[in-house]
């Protein structure tokens, strides 16, 4: 008996033995949780080019995680313009062609996004001379324009715009008495003339929307290049003054992200082409410096901003750098994680 009893003793421990290894399971590795999330390098990263013809003064705006860029002009002995539309997925860089602008002004054009739609018109016509005043609607769903009635300000070029809200608004010219402000509302197609601007910039300023408040500011006038900057505030129609930025310029292009603004490029007051970055943080009212644009210096860019980076490029420059004579074209483009 008693060798029966540990003879079972042994089964049962055997048994135990090779139950628990059984049910033994090795953890599953869970690569979701286990790879850490890669985050964008800071500073600026080349791009491929953009595919058209080299240009300056087009027209870029987002919509639904995507860039586009509009028109512009080309470089030709005696100015030309282009109607070409191209949009760029940042997902894979790269870029498709659409349907042409059939806007009258190919180049220096003013517009705004308003509920994933765009609106754009004014600008110059480099082909016939002529400034313009038609407006139009793009759908980026189903890639159709739309004419919208015309801007009822007078025929111009080098506006500012912006949207806040449901509203879209532009101002300025190159004339020193254009500095009128309407607003347009998508829902209804009209215009409603607001309070003028108050500072000395006419053309070519920093103009754009940031916590439903628009900033403007530096540019040229008939006389100079200017360096004051406003906030205006549609609740109240209302402008007031803010820090001057830190160096007159005229021609960037000014990117917001988050409560910063980043100027980008342009001309400065000794007329040389620029590639400093200036950044208005709008919380402080203060301006500071980051990061040199890492191309040529150049005038006359474009750009956007999809999931928070900053992207930009094209423009005109000089054949030598720190120039501000013999321009060239550019079709480069980049994006800027700051």
């Amino acid at each position: 008996m008693p060798k029966l009893n540990l003879t079972i003793v042994s089964i049962l421990l055997l048994f135990a033995t090779i139950s628990c290894k059984k049910h033994h399971v090795d953890p599953v590795k869970n690569d979701k949780l286990d790879t850490p999330k890669v985050e964008e390098p800071k500073g600026w990263k080349q791009l491929k080019n953009y595919p058209g013809t080299a240009l300056r003064w087009t027209f870029g705006f987002s919509s639904n995680n995507k860039g586009y860029i509009v028109g512009g002009e080309y470089e030709v002995d005696a100015g030309n313009n282009i109607a070409n539309v191209f949009q760029y997925n940042p997902t894979d860089d790269k870029w498709i062609q659409l349907k042409n602008y059939p806007g009258s002004g190919m180049g220096m054009m003013a517009g705004f996004s308003v509920n994933n739609k765009i609106y754009l018109g004014t600008g110059f016509n480099y082909s016939t001379g002529l400034l313009q005043n038609d407006f139009w609607e793009y759908d980026p769903s189903n890639d159709t324009w739309t004419q919208k009635n015309d801007f009822p300000g007078s025929k111009r070029q080098g506006a500012v715009s912006f949207a806040i809200g449901n509203y879209g608004y532009l101002m300025g010219n190159f004339l020193k008495t254009k500095q009128d402000l309407w607003k347009y509302t998508p829902a209804t197609d009209q215009w409603v003339q607001l309070t003028d601007y108050p500072g000395v910039g006419t053309a070519e300023m920093i103009g754009v929307a940031a916590n439903g408040k628009a900033y403007v500011g530096a540019g040229v006038n008939t006389d100079n290049v200017v360096s004051d900057f406003w906030e205006y505030d549609p609740a109240l129609d209302k402008w007031t003054k803010k820090a001057d930025v830190i160096e007159a310029l005229y021609s960037p292009v000014a990117l917001v992200k988050g409560t910063k603004i980043y100027v980008i490029s342009g001309v400065s007051e000794n007329l040389k082409f620029r590639k400093a970055v200036l950044i208005y943080d709008t919380t402080t009212d203060k301006w500071s410096k980051t990061d040199d644009f890492e191309g040529q210096e150049r005038t006359a860019a474009t750009g956007f901003v999809v999931a928070d980076t900053l992207y930009f490029g094209l423009g005109a420059g000089s054949k030598f750098a720190g120039g501000a004579n013999y321009p060239v074209y550019f079709n480069d483009f980049w994006k800027f994680n700051p």
